[in-house]
């Protein structure tokens, strides 16, 4: 039995004092006691931890051959290897891709196993992934900011081959997706009621060019000049001025494609024409081709009636 004393007679450091050499002695007790099982378990996890260090041993890194072999094996297989759909058949085709390139890559004196490609291809497309979406977030900024990561050929390349992998979920109400795209698509949504606008190059200002909003009906329109409730009147408000829905850079983007798309055209137009002219010229040559082959018919057939 332990002693009990009134805690009334001490003071609060000295009962303070006396917990702490109970719990003290207690935890001792503990540890004598149970010591050696704890030994023998913290042993027994240091060996197979160091077991394990042994057994596992880091392959080696895949060399820049070695990835280009693999990208261009998934990009001629590209419809098996990224097909999202999950079947049985597809696995198996998969995993017969996988170890068709493993054969591969055997006679050419390489020995890896076909998971360890395929994870391999897996980070690289995620390591693609994330360099590219920081190169397109750095060609929409102001300039500034940490350097941009090191990328090879065959980021972009994994991107051509899965490029639905690649697309950023965009937020119309986010201005980090902007000029991402197209710009004309940004500044004009699709609707059935579009408005046209055209820059003016003297002013800078936007006029007005045609507009398929529907017009209200004079016939409905009621007189809303003041609206009374009570003594108390409120005027009609002042029409405001149609802000520019454009900056000055989407405007400047906008004559560009502009500019291009007349370029284009014109270019087509061109090709046309040229088209036609050497359509004709051919036509011409083989018209000529054939009259030199009727003369000479002609010609060979006189000497032989002048013989009958």
């Amino acid at each position: 039995m332990y002693f009990q004393p009134r805690w009334e007679s001490f003071g609060k450091t000295r009962a303070y004092s006396i917990m702490s050499r109970c719990i003290r002695w207690h935890s001792e007790s503990a540890n004598f006691i149970f010591g050696a099982h704890t030994n023998h378990v913290s042993n027994s996890k240091s060996q197979e931890f160091s077991f394990l260090k042994i057994t596992m041993q880091r392959k080696e890194n895949f060399t820049i051959e070695e990835k280009a072999l693999v990208v261009q094996f998934v990009s001629d297989n590209r419809d098996i290897l990224e097909n999202k759909a999950n079947n049985t058949r597809l696995q198996k085709s998969r995993r017969d891709k996988w170890m068709e390139l493993t054969e591969k890559m055997a006679a050419t004196g390489i020995k890896r196993d076909w998971k360890d490609i395929r994870g391999a291809y897996q980070r690289w497309k995620l390591a693609a992934k994330k360099t590219i979406s920081c190169y397109r977030k750095h060609a929409t900024g102001t300039g500034g900011g940490p350097a941009l990561p090191e990328s090879s050929g065959l980021d972009f390349t994994i991107s051509e081959i899965c490029p639905e992998d690649f697309v950023e979920d965009e937020n119309p109400h986010d201005s980090d997706s902007l000029r991402r795209t197209n710009p004309t698509l940004n500044m004009v949504e699709k609707s059935e009621n579009e408005v046209t606008y055209e820059l003016d190059p003297t002013t800078g200002e936007l006029v007005l060019i045609q507009s398929n909003l529907p017009q209200a009906d004079p016939s409905c329109s009621t007189e809303v000049g003041k609206r009374s409730h009570g003594d108390r009147t409120s005027p009609e408000p002042v029409p405001k001025k149609i802000k520019k829905n454009m900056t000055a850079y989407e405007a400047a983007m906008l004559e560009l494609q502009t500019k291009k798309m007349d370029e284009t055209l014109r270019y087509m137009e061109e090709k046309h024409n040229l088209e036609i002219q050497i359509m004709k010229q051919e036509h011409d040559l083989r018209m000529e081709i054939l009259k030199e082959q009727l003369e000479k018919e002609r010609f060979l057939q006189g000497p032989e009636e002048k013989k009958n």
